[in-house]
């Protein structure tokens, strides 16, 4: 089995919804409010205060997506050997290293090489990270902080992701499940798509939480850290970000070009079926966890 990757390659803002809405657009004059109050500051002055900020990120981003879009094996071996080590810990696997290939399983004939490393869902997720929370971390000491923090997590969550979804697909490759229709290639595509993004949603959310439990603690009167009845900010701006770097991006470069091959036209379908689904999903259970809390908030009003 060859692990593959298409190298095709995810800001968000805090909002609130307004009172009773289960609609999927935010209350802008709601989200005004709840920054003013929080910050003191109105949206675009606090924006412009750390628009410094935003560009050495636009320019890190652009960096790393041109070094790892033509980088060979051994120029990824910093990513590709935690991912191996950690897939052989867990699983028994051995690899041995290629200095062409990469790291390479002949039993399972299996390669991780560099279209398998994951680069493009570490920029991905050190993007949304990184843009979306650094205007909410105070002090040039903090924002400077946040941003290597950033770049940790996204490595890490890059290495455990990947090492998951090579896993999965492993294992995939070997049912009796394929047909014309039901291709290898296309099982690994909508895998991977799954895997990646439910990992960035739930890291994004897990720390859009934690900065909101910090905001109660610090500025008792914020509503920015209110009860959503609708679905998640969190959840809609993480699943943007991936959209907007894994189709919105390399469809505006392909149309910039002039051509998209059909593979990648397959690739974007794939991809936005998948981020569709998982949104249904999310909505559908916030939309059950509203209505089973429901009968107890009017028992006790009673």
């Amino acid at each position: 089995m060859h692990c593959s990757v298409s190298r095709a390659s995810e800001n968000g803002r805090e909002d609130v919804d307004a009172p009773g809405a289960y609609g999927i657009l935010p209350s802008l004059e709601q989200e005004a409010l709840a920054v003013k109050l929080s910050t003191g500051r109105t949206p675009g002055v606090h924006v412009w205060a750390n628009s410094i900020f935003y560009i050495p990120g636009v320019c890190l981003v652009i960096g790393m997506k041109w070094f790892c879009s033509g980088a060979n094996a051994e120029q990824l071996h910093w990513i590709l050997f935690p991912t191996v080590r950690l897939i052989g810990g867990t699983t028994g696997i051995h690899f041995e290293w290629d200095s062409f290939f990469g790291w390479v399983n002949h039993p399972h004939t299996m390669i991780v090489g560099p279209s398998c490393a994951g680069t493009n869902f570490l920029i991905l997720t050190f993007a949304a990270l990184y843009f979306s929370f650094v205007h909410r971390v105070q002090g040039l000491v903090g924002k400077l902080g946040w941003g290597g923090l950033t770049l940790l997590i996204a490595f890490v969550l890059t290495v455990g992701t990947n090492a998951i979804r090579i896993i999965a697909a492993m294992h995939v490759y070997e049912m009796e499940i394929y047909n014309a229709w039901v291709t290898p290639d296309r099982i690994h595509r909508a895998l991977g798509t799954l895997v990646y993004v439910m990992s960035l949603v739930a890291t994004y959310v897990t720390i859009e939480r934690m900065f909101e439990g910090r905001a109660r603690r610090t500025s008792p009167h914020s509503t920015s850290a209110g009860i959503h009845r609708g679905l998640p900010p969190a959840i809609r701006v993480s699943l943007v970000w991936y959209g907007a770097f894994v189709v919105g991006i390399p469809v505006m470069t392909g149309l910039y070009r002039g051509s998209l091959a059909d593979s990648f036209v397959e690739h974007v379908v794939t991809v936005s079926i998948i981020c569709t689904i998982v949104f249904c999903c999310f909505l559908g259970l916030q939309y059950i966890r509203t209505k089973t809390r429901a009968p107890m908030h009017v028992k006790s009003a009673i």
